[in-house]
């Protein structure tokens, strides 16, 4: 059985390594009537398997992974999308594991992503998920290439976050499993490339999008409405040092184009959480708004999230 998950996962992998960059990426097998075991055979309820890493022991299990009372992995069972076993540089192994942990008052299913690590202490990662158990509904882990961790879950329908993910890395100074960039989506939005290779990078395609961001946040520097909109979810305590930040950025700008190129690959890194100035499509949508006031421009980048973090914190967000 395991050889069969293994085999399964690495023909998981291959596909998702042919996916056109432009091309919504399919939803991954949701959880409903029953989950693929190895054999290819429909067995019980849960999730999807088929996912992993050629070299991971996905799905594989070890009784330093602990469930509280009232916790199941998610899907009910062990699966190869649910627990696997990520080698990281020192050779040393974590396993991580999707949990399920109880519901909220409205019914929606909750759960964690829990990392163990011999010779560390076992600790919940700094992601949470929730899921409509009555739509179809999607939880998986993926080791990628790069050696660092995919987890990904989302469920039916056309919400703006209808799909979500986060890459995970390994702190090796703390022993603990951080998360490294974050991304969320409607149904139909095409995954970043850097969600499935690991690596953050400005593409040909988005930096000019980057470019014309950048440009018009500089026209519309000292609209007062634009300022009011890009603050407006920031603590009043906060709201003057994060505009002298945002000037800061702003000079540097003006001063030279390259200092703007570099801005869109410190966005573009893993050095940035929440930044969004990577993916092409939400670039490409904030650059050719271009009839639009300061104060709706400024609006829809704090609707996008990660970009006025970016752009107004003092400094790099910690992970």
């Amino acid at each position: 059985m395991l050889k069969n998950l293994r085999l399964l996962a690495v023909l998981g992998v291959l596909v998702v390594g042919c996916k056109k960059k432009e091309t919504p990426a399919p939803d991954p097998v949701p959880v409903g009537s029953g989950a693929m075991t190895g054999s290819g055979t429909m067995t019980g309820s849960g999730t999807m398997a088929g996912s992993g890493s050629a070299g991971m022991a996905a799905g594989s299990a070890t009784t330093g992974f602990p469930l509280a009372n009232g916790e199941s992995y998610y899907g009910g069972k062990v699966m190869a999308t649910n627990l696997v076993d990520w080698k990281i540089e020192d050779g040393t192994i974590v396993q991580l594991g999707i949990v399920t942990t109880g519901k909220t008052g409205e019914g929606r299913e909750e759960g964690v992503l829990r990392a163990y690590h011999a010779g560390s202490d076992t600790h919940d990662v700094d992601v949470k998920y929730t899921l409509d158990p009555t739509v179809d509904h999607w939880a998986e882990l993926k080791v990628l290439p790069n050696n660092r961790v995919m987890f990904r879950y989302g469920e039916a329908g056309k919400g703006p976050r209808a799909r979500n993910a986060v890459l995970l890395r390994w702190d090796n100074e703390a022993k603990r499993v951080r998360v490294a960039k974050r991304w969320n989506g409607a149904s139909t939005d095409a995954e970043p490339e850097w969600l499935l290779t690991g690596e953050y990078k400005p593409t040909p395609e988005s930096e000019p999008f980057c470019l014309q961001v950048i440009s018009k946040i500089i026209k519309c520097e000292k609209d007062p409405t634009f300022r009011e909109a890009l603050l407006m979810r920031k603590d009043p305590a906060e709201k003057a040092a994060v505009q002298e930040h945002f000037d800061s950025h702003v000079t540097r700008w003006k001063k030279s184009p390259n200092e703007a190129k570099t801005q869109c690959q410190k966005w573009a890194s893993d050095e940035y959480v929440d930044s969004s100035f990577s993916e092409t499509v939400k670039l490409k949508r904030l650059a050719n708004e271009t009839k639009i006031d300061c104060g709706f421009f400024g609006a829809e980048l704090t609707d996008e999230g990660g970009l006025p973090v970016a752009l107004s914190d003092a400094k790099p967000q910690t992970r």
